[in-house]
């Protein structure tokens, strides 16, 4: 929700990007998401889509964000908007989903760790005993934790695109280094990110960038080093 990453993502999928907004009394409704245009032939078509990761609407009222809904709705048919895919977010309070004109699909299933728990509690109560092990083999092989500046942006950008590449993947999920530096670095960015890594020797084996603002910390994207790619460092890194 924050306009820093929302015109990171803008930049990088070369799309424009709004922010849906209403209020009523202390309620409000906000809505961020960005629009692309996609030219078939001779004809030009828009389609609105969250910025990569989680957002959609988010609304204090469910009276107001269902008057919304409808004003938005107005409002999309007026753009001549073809579609629309949306990310809600996946354990925010003010969410709102929309009901009209819309089919809402199960996209995945997340793993939430409660981080106000002591240390201790996290590891053996919300950690699989199977991930703790490969977590204690990691450590024993020597596996160190590393940041900025030890690891840059440049290693991962490279380790990640290798990434994605070796499964094949569509264009939409590669991006480029300017992107990974503007949503780590951008000046005055509300949210925190920061980029982790895992090395040995001085080579690095896998990194993995992860995003903070209020009280949420969100595993964003990871990589690792595809000649190294059966080691159990990834299980550190992301524990």
């Amino acid at each position: 929700y924050h306009p820093e990453y929302l015109t990171a993502n803008a930049d990088y999928t070369d799309s424009s990007w709004e922010v849906f907004c209403s209020t009523s009394d202390s309620d409000f409704f906000v809505y961020p998401y960005l629009v692309k245009t996609i030219c078939i032939m001779d004809f030009e078509f828009r389609d609105i889509t969250s910025a990569y990761g989680y957002s959609g609407p988010a609304c204090s009222s469910d009276h107001l964000g269902k008057k919304t809904e409808l004003a938005f709705l107005d409002y999309c048919k007026q753009q001549d908007f073809v579609s629309e895919f949306v990310r809600y977010h996946y354990d925010s309070h003010l969410t709102y989903m929309f009901r009209m004109e819309s089919e809402i699909l199960l996209n995945r299933k997340l793993v939430i760790l409660n981080l106000t728990q002591e240390w201790q509690t996290i590891w053996k109560q919300q950690f699989s005993k199977t991930n703790r092990n490969l977590v204690r083999k990691g450590v024993n092989n020597g596996f160190q934790f590393a940041t900025t500046p030890e690891i840059t942006v440049s290693q991962f950008a490279r380790l990640y695109n290798e990434h994605m590449k070796s499964k094949g993947t569509e264009n939409f999920y590669y991006f480029d280094e300017r992107y990974f530096d503007d949503l780590l670095f951008a000046k005055n960015r509300a949210y925190q990110g920061h980029l982790f890594g895992i090395v040995k020797d001085r080579e690095l084996f896998s990194a993995a960038i992860f995003l903070k603002s209020g009280p949420y910390v969100t595993y964003f994207l990871s990589a690792r080093n595809l000649v190294h790619a059966n080691s159990s460092n990834m299980n550190l890194l992301l524990s």
